[in-house]
């Protein structure tokens, strides 16, 4: 169960993040994408180690893979039977039993949105203006598990409180005397400059995958052996959750799946016990957030915390060590083989 809400919970904070991609002109389609070589030889038909080409599978958090004969595979999300969500296009490539993608375009369709490349994301987002960004929070916080915590955007109020909440989520803490129209106005200008470093960022990068045909027909996707800690934690930010790194104290809780992704509840140096989330991962530090753990669910989050970390191996070998308080602190990988299955022509 914790897996599957992992996993759709990246899905749809993926959407979440991309929901300014709708409309695209083909025309354009291919230019400015961010020179990215993958390994191994690409997929197609012909390639006679391609297990994938021309084959579509699912697997159990709703995904679906339809890889076609250019080299190319879609990733979706089933919503109904009768409603198919395309998310991403990526170019493949098959090594030793070894499946990497590269990302070539973003949608947020219905089937009918072509997608966007590299440089019409970038385009886009340079277009929206503060009433795109408002609308958005709005959306997010109308979400079904934002209501139940008791987010309101029924006024501007309580659109505010979700302003702050945001923020705080970022690690930003707002001064108590600025006003709600120049708090909007900031977060579209930090919204803009995020959402530019996350297109950059994922239209940049090599996803690995190790694969393994069984006798049932299906495969079983996992991580890579040469996979290093961002590596795997890259993978969630394309919904493709293969595991976490976890440590499980009493006073010490840490589970990390994404750059972005994890929960940690930790006590400070005074002893009390604080609870928050993990917003950004680079080379030497993970990032996060923290509020009193008996704090209202609407509460903005309080405080920063860096962990600086160091990393053992690879791929389902890997370790990570942070610090805390003077405290060294090892991160197992706990590793979630993803089976997916054909689906059968009709």
């Amino acid at each position: 169960m914790k897996n599957t809400v992992k996993l759709i919970f990246g899905m749809f904070a993926f959407l979440v993040a991309f929901n300014f991609i709708s409309c695209k002109d083909p025309e354009n389609s291919g230019e400015n994408i961010p020179n990215v070589t993958l390994p191994g030889t690409p997929g197609s038909s012909s390639n006679p180690n391609d297990i994938f080409a021309g084959k579509s599978f699912t697997e159990e958090y709703q995904g679906k893979y339809d890889f076609h004969d250019n080299g190319t595979v879609d990733y979706s999300i089933v919503v109904s039977e009768t409603e198919i969500l395309k998310l991403q296009e990526f170019r493949y490539s098959i090594g030793d039993n070894k499946l990497y993608f590269a990302l070539n375009k973003i949608t947020f369709g219905k089937g009918e949105d072509e997608g966007a490349t590299y440089s019409e994301s970038i385009k886009i987002i340079n277009s929206y203006d503060t009433k795109h960004y408002k609308d958005g929070l709005i959306s997010w916080f109308n979400t079904t598990n934002q209501k139940k915590q008791g987010f309101d955007t029924t006024t501007d109020e309580g659109l505010f409180d979700c302003l702050k909440f945001e923020f705080s989520s970022y690690g930003i803490f707002l001064p108590e005397n600025i006003t709600f129209d120049k708090a909007l106005e900031q977060y579209r200008a930090f919204r803009n400059e995020y959402d530019k470093k996350s297109i950059n960022s994922v239209f940049s990068s090599i996803l690995k995958h190790s694969y393994k045909q069984n006798e049932d027909g299906t495969i079983t996707i996992s991580v890579e052996d040469s996979s290093s800690f961002l590596d795997i934690l890259l993978l969630s930010s394309f919904s493709f959750y293969l595991g976490s790194f976890e440590y499980d104290s009493e006073d010490f809780k840490f589970d990390q799946w994404g750059i972005s992704g994890g929960n940690v509840t930790l006590k400070d140096s005074s002893g009390k016990e604080l609870k928050g989330k993990i917003y950004d991962t680079d080379s030497n530090k993970i990032y996060g957030v923290f509020k009193e753990a008996d704090a209202e669910a609407t509460a903005p989050y309080t405080k920063k915390i860096e962990f600086p970390y160091t990393t053992e191996g690879t791929g389902k070998n890997t370790k990570v060590k942070i610090t805390y308080n003077n405290t060294q602190y090892t991160l197992e990988f706990n590793s979630a083989d993803l089976p997916i299955c054909p689906v059968k022509a009709e």
